[in-house]
């Protein structure tokens, strides 16, 4: 005798919220005092550089062909450290926001501020070195 069994997954409706699979990213571009992307132009390698929660262990670093830098973070609020080659450059507040649906969550970043003042993160946090 044999049983079979079926396992479907069943997308649902969350009132228009998009199920984003925790937890959302940031995307940074970093610039020399030239203007110019040190990663793209060889100065920095992708270990060089860290951006991290700093009640936390290091997230993962992913780069574009663009030298866009994509960083995970937390899906909470916190602040976070950009580090170069062991070394503190700057550290960033970023306030999240979670919207509850009927069967998921989504979470969003609503602010990044540096030094209490909010810094343009769509599409990407420039940040000059």
């Amino acid at each position: 005798i044999y049983t079979l069994m079926a396992i479907s997954f069943i997308a649902c409706q969350c009132n228009d919220i998009a199920c984003v699979p925790p937890p959302p990213s940031i995307n940074i571009q970093l610039l020399n005092s030239n203007g110019f992307n040190p990663i793209l132009n060889g100065e920095l390698k992708l270990e060089d550089i860290t951006f991290r929660n700093i009640s936390k262990p290091i997230t993962n670093i992913n780069t574009s062909d663009n030298g866009i830098l994509s960083f995970v973070i937390d899906q909470s609020s916190a602040q976070y450290m950009l580090g170069i080659k062991n070394i503190t450059i700057d550290t960033f507040d970023i306030t999240m926001t979670e919207t509850k649906g009927e069967c998921c969550s989504s979470y969003s970043i609503t602010t990044i501020t540096n030094d209490g003042v909010a810094v343009n993160f769509v599409p990407y946090l420039s940040i000059n070195l």
